[in-house]
């Protein structure tokens, strides 16, 4: 309570109560409760605080040090964002993902794909490593055949550059690889990480190929020699084709050309159209007949009144007659035997032939051999026949003799 003391500037005034103070006390003066206390101005100088100012007061929270946990919670969430997109930005751009988003493009046939993640180190012919060259590729069944890829390790060669050792399973077969994959300096993510591009190394096709070969094809994309040794393509699997000619059918090898070079061997097989052509032309050289020929097949000849004719016949003797025929038994294509010279255009034919001469009704039975050479013009063969078909006596048990 605060006491008011009234200063004594005049005479007391005595009450004329009677009280417990008795006359002479003074009278404690008390504001209202409801009247409001003033209290000092102290904005003066040299003032001090008022009393009630020394009152003490809830400590107030420090209003920067709010701000400072605050920066620093979004600063720690801020960076565990960071390291979570940094992972994830480092498992879609490295080089094994390189590795296995390229044989998953590849498995599903996507061309486009396996272009956006791989460098097909060129061979000798350019044609076999274009887009287009990938999508011929990939209609071969057993390049889209591939399961099981696991990256098996990796090693870094320099900044920009590592070998990926992979596992698949391709066609059907268990497979390790190791391929080189480069940091793709033309695709920057987030400022830092680049795209890599696996090295996709061509692989040599050895080529085994009869003389004059057809004109060679990889998955029906034809060879920029018209007779190489050899033939340099992507690596996996590939149709290699020889296309028909004059003397050989078309014939295709499915080459397995991933892990190591591959071998494609053509046989020298005559085709069957060269072959309808050269018996063919044999026939026809057999039945040809001059008109100054006494030796065609299958006419008669005849002596003229009082005359003869007498032969030598091997393991016949001495034989003379009036009349005289000479004829083939059977077919002498049937068997023959056809090569391809290194000449252009040249065939040699070889067969068997059996054979009768018959004198004065009397039949004469021989067997031999015959030779051609044929030449292709103009869409088919010509043939210079020399046949020995009546050099030996057959004694094979039918005809007369």
């Amino acid at each position: 309570m605060v006491r008011a003391e009234r200063e004594d500037t005049g005479p007391t005034v005595a009450s004329d109560e009677v009280g417990s103070a008795g006359a002479d006390s003074e009278i404690d003066l008390l504001p209202p409760a409801s009247e409001p206390r003033e209290l000092l101005r102290t904005d003066f100088p040299g003032a001090t605080d008022p009393v009630v100012d020394r009152i003490p007061k809830g400590r107030r929270p420090n209003r920067w040090l709010l701000i400072a946990i605050g920066v620093l919670l979004a600063l720690l969430a801020v960076d565990g964002a960071g390291i979570a997109a940094n992972a994830a930005l480092s498992s879609l751009y490295n080089p094994g993902r390189a590795v296995t988003d390229y044989f998953a493009a590849q498995s599903r046939g996507s061309v486009g794909g396996m272009m956006a993640n791989a460098t097909f180190l060129p061979g000798s012919d350019p044609a076999f490593f274009s887009s287009s060259a990938v999508a011929a590729m990939m209609a071969v069944p057993q390049n889209r055949d591939l399961k099981d890829v696991h990256i098996i390790s990796t090693q870094s060669i320099d900044y920009s550059t590592e070998t990926v050792n992979v596992s698949m399973t391709w066609a059907g077969t268990p497979r390790r690889q190791a391929y080189t994959v480069r940091t793709d300096n033309s695709r920057v993510h987030e400022l830092i990480y680049h795209s890599w591009r696996v090295d996709i190394p061509f692989a040599t096709v050895q080529l085994a190929l009869p003389n004059q070969p057809g004109a060679m094809a990889v998955d029906n994309i034809n060879t920029a020699s018209p007779d190489p040794d050899s033939v340099q393509v992507i690596q996996g699997y590939h149709e290699v084709t020889m296309i028909a000619n004059f003397a050989y059918d078309t014939s295709t090898r499915l080459i397995d050309a991933v892990g190591y070079p591959g071998m494609a061997s053509f046989q020298s097989t005559v085709g069957s159209i060269a072959a309808y052509h050269a018996s063919k032309a044999v026939t026809l050289a057999f039945s040809a007949c001059g008109s100054a020929d006494d030796t065609c097949l299958e006419h008669t000849y005849s002596a003229r009144p009082g005359y003869s004719w007498s032969w030598e016949l091997p393991g016949y003797g001495h034989v003379e007659g009036t009349t005289y025929r000479y004829a083939l038994v059977g077919d002498p294509t049937v068997g023959m035997i056809l090569k391809v010279t290194t000449q252009p255009g040249i065939v040699t034919a070889i067969g068997s032939c059996a054979s009768t001469i018959t004198i004065n009704a009397r039949v004469y039975k021989f067997r031999g051999d015959w030779t051609a050479k044929l030449t292709w013009s103009s869409g088919d063969f010509t043939a210079e026949l020399s046949d020995y078909c009546f050099d030996v006596r057959d004694d094979s048990g039918t005809g007369t003799v």
